[in-house]
């Protein structure tokens, strides 16, 4: 709620494309640092403690910050990458996808964290690697010409 509710209220002076790689950047740097904390000794990282704070819930609270508002700037990116309003059908199979995407997704995240929370941790790095990497590709001459202006 919170990374929504900042960026209704911040993209309107920064440019959709350009918030959105600042989110996934925190996204990955965030999962990088949840993966440090899971590799640290359990000592270092109990609860209460300053490592537990530093390394699990300011990484966990900036990575749910990140990922907030990535679903609706993409629609709004998507429609600018279009240069018209995204016709109704087809923003009915992206809300689909996600749908789907969100059922799938927990179960895989589920069946990792079971496995150790090591593995979750890697996998949401490179799933967040791979959506910017995706975006990147995709947005790179919008991110570019708004840089210009």
């Amino acid at each position: 709620c919170v990374g929504r509710a900042v960026a209704a209220l911040v993209t309107p002076f920064v440019h959709h494309a350009r918030y959105l790689a600042w989110q996934l950047l925190l996204a990955i740097a965030s999962a990088a640092a949840l993966w440090v904390a899971a590799e640290a000794p359990a000592e270092d990282v109990e609860p209460g403690s300053s490592g537990w704070w530093l390394g699990v819930v300011a990484p966990t609270a900036c990575f749910g910050f990140a990922i907030a508002p990535l679903f609706p700037g993409a629609l709004l990116v998507v429609e600018e990458l279009l240069g018209h309003a995204l016709p109704a059908r087809d923003a009915g199979r992206v809300v689909g996808a996600a749908a789907a995407g969100e059922m799938i997704l927990p179960l895989l995240v589920g069946a990792l964290f079971s496995v150790s929370p090591v593995s979750f941790c890697w996998s949401q790095l490179v799933l967040c690697a791979g959506a910017a990497l995706i975006f990147f590709t995709n947005s790179g001459s919008l991110l570019i010409s708004k840089a210009k202006q």
